[in-house]
């Protein structure tokens, strides 16, 4: 998650520093692509641990919300498996 916050940040201000040298415009642009590195490094940080909080969880199907995963032997001996 460190990586992203960095690669986002670097990435962002390289464009900016890029940029502000083509059009001269030193350091606004800069300025503007690490502030939008960081936002994206965030918002990419959030993604990711709301990710790895929920691969645990499996969702259920509207088709049986009462389905758990699990099976039973009663399903068999009652043809409903």
């Amino acid at each position: 998650m460190v990586a992203e916050l960095i690669s986002a940040a670097v990435t962002w201000g390289g464009i900016g520093w890029l940029l502000d040298r083509w059009l001269h415009t030193r350091p606004w642009l800069l300025i503007v692509g690490l502030v939008i590195g960081n936002v994206a490094g965030f918002y990419l940080v959030y993604v990711r641990s709301k990710e790895a909080f929920t691969i645990g969880s499996k969702p259920r199907s509207a088709a049986s919300p009462h389905d758990t995963g699990q099976t039973t032997t009663e399903g068999t001996l009652h043809g409903t498996d």
